[in-house]
């Protein structure tokens, strides 16, 4: 009786021993395939390049198109006269057309700081009870730059139309249809159609106008074949400033191969900066706008 409790107790000792052994090499292979790389997706491994570009295009046309609008409300206004040396605003009544040039030679903007050159043409109707108007925009060899070399050239062709519903508020729309051209020969659209809520400050000021902006498009960079679908959060517009470059605030869905990436434009509390989040395959990194490539 006491051979076989001994027998039992060297049987119960090797097999808690092998279950040991086996547990350790499977921990050790769990370890490795945690190690690997190509296996685990890291901060550093999550590329948001083509995001942040996208996003840095999207931006300029809805500035684009904002700045236009409150040219308009000026014009509406009787105010035919609007100061600036960069850009030079040209108002030609006759014709219905406001101008918006930066010269042949890149000249830099003093409300965002943004180096540009270049034209841009606002051909424009407005009702005679000054409350309602519409514009297209057309390009003339418009550039925006990054630094001194890098630089989109945009093209393609810009609506707007706006209606006065309070004393200082508008109603508006955006639709876009736009080709960036970046000067290392890469080619991306972006088509977006917005609906807008334009609050204006001093009526003979564009600089203080604030704009609410909510919709969806599209952005496609033709080159990569890489194709995202654009849709602003409906419950956090993205707001911007005509004397802020980037939207201070507002959230952006992408949507490509049925992943969807956030981008946030108020990571420091609305402030007036380049700075953005973007969060993908549940990893959140921020970047400088201004910094990103076209």
């Amino acid at each position: 009786m006491k051979k076989l409790s001994i027998l039992k107790s060297f049987y119960n000792l090797h097999k808690r021993l092998i279950i040991n052994i086996l547990n350790f090499g499977l921990l050790i292979l769990l370890i490795n395939a945690n190690c690997n790389k190509d296996d685990v997706l890291s901060p550093e491994d999550t590329d948001i390049t083509n995001e942040a570009a996208f996003m840095k295009s999207t931006v300029e046309i809805q500035k684009i198109c904002s700045n236009a609008n409150s040219y308009l409300i000026l014009v509406a206004n009787n105010i035919t006269t609007i100061s600036g040396s960069c850009p030079a605003i040209t108002v030609s009544t006759p014709s219905n057309t406001i101008t918006v040039d930066y010269g042949a030679t890149p000249c830099t903007n003093a409300l965002d700081q943004v180096k540009r050159s270049g034209s841009y043409t606002i051909s424009y109707f407005i009702n005679s009870g000054k409350d309602s108007m519409s514009a297209v925009i057309s390009f003339n060899n418009y550039r925006v730059y990054k630094g001194d070399t890098s630089y989109i050239t945009i093209t393609g062709n810009d609506e707007i139309s706006s209606k006065k519903i309070l004393v200082s508020q508008y109603q508006s729309t955006f639709n876009s249809n736009n080709t960036f051209t970046i000067n290392t020969g890469k080619v991306k659209t972006a088509a977006v159609n917005m609906t807008v809520n334009s609050n204006i400050g001093d009526p003979y000021n564009y600089s203080d106008d604030v704009y609410n902006i909510k919709g969806s498009g599209s952005v496609v960079n033709q080159t990569l074949g890489l194709s995202y679908s654009y849709s602003v959060d409906p419950n956090f517009a993205i707001t911007y400033q005509t004397n802020c470059k980037y939207p201070t605030s507002g959230k952006v869905y992408l949507d490509v191969g049925g992943n969807r990436f956030t981008v946030d434009f108020s990571p420091n509390n609305s402030s007036c900066d380049a700075i953005i989040s973007i969060t993908k395959y549940g990893i959140t990194k921020t970047i400088d706008l201004s910094d990103a490539d076209f």
